[in-house]
């Protein structure tokens, strides 16, 4: 029997980030992402402007997604919007509305 490897997984490692969450995509490009939480608008909009060197996924109000690092190659543009959307919905199903985090 054939079983499919998940596309996302969430990880979490205690010992060296107490409280942070984060995103593994397995496939190509495959990349760790960190799951952000935040209490309003203004801190999530806060945080982006005092990182905007960074790549972000906006998730809701509340929720963003910064990628860390590309384990391979980066993603074409063209595959980059198609994965962003997959992410998202992948984020509230599991991560929101599951209360993972």
């Amino acid at each position: 029997m054939k079983k499919n490897v998940p596309k996302f997984l969430i990880a979490k490692n205690e010992a060296a980030s107490p409280g942070a969450a984060y995103i593994v995509h397995t496939q190509e490009p495959s990349f760790i992402a960190e799951i952000k939480r935040f209490d309003s608008l203004e801190e999530r909009d806060q945080y982006m402007a005092d990182n905007a060197d960074k790549e972000f996924l906006i998730i809701d109000r509340a929720f963003i997604v910064e990628h860390k690092r590309y384990l391979e190659s980066p993603e074409e543009s063209r595959q980059k919007t198609y994965l962003a959307n997959k992410m998202k919905h992948w984020v509230i199903a599991n991560v929101i509305n599951s209360k993972v985090f």
